[in-house]
């Protein structure tokens, strides 16, 4: 299986610990980026995502972040170049049974699906693999 680069927006250091852990111990990915909210993983593709030797990477975005959320990044992300957005596949993360919420982060086309916490490593590596980057 081929390591792919991974980025964490998520506010929780333990499940970001864990995310980062099971994608190592997977062999998933041995590059994982990760921020404590939405506003740092935004300046952080701000400033890195026009280079030409960014990766194309995974984002794994949790829903519930202090200040901006996972929604509101979501807009703010849909505003850089399609060349840019292409490079990043989004899948968002919640801890939330809210079909609301589940809902629209299906129907937004810049999220490939949603999973609900805890991260169910298989339910990703099948994400992954119908969507390769």
């Amino acid at each position: 299986m081929n390591k792919s680069p991974y980025i964490v927006i998520d506010d929780s250091e333990v499940d970001v610990f864990i995310i980062r852990k099971i994608l190592e111990f997977r062999g998933l990915s041995s590059d994982v980026k990760s921020f404590g909210t939405a506003k740092k993983g935004l300046d952080f593709f701000m400033q890195n995502l026009g280079s030409d030797n960014f990766p194309n990477s995974y984002l794994i975005l949790d829903i519930q972040l202090p200040g901006m959320n996972g929604f509101d990044f979501l807009e703010e992300f849909k505003k850089f170049e399609k060349s840019q957005r292409d490079k990043i596949k989004i899948i968002m993360l919640s801890s939330t049974i809210d079909n609301d919420e589940l809902t629209k982060a299906r129907e937004n086309p810049l999220v490939i699906d949603i999973m609900r916490k805890p991260l169910d490593v298989d339910e990703l590596i099948r994400l992954t693999t119908e969507n390769p980057l």
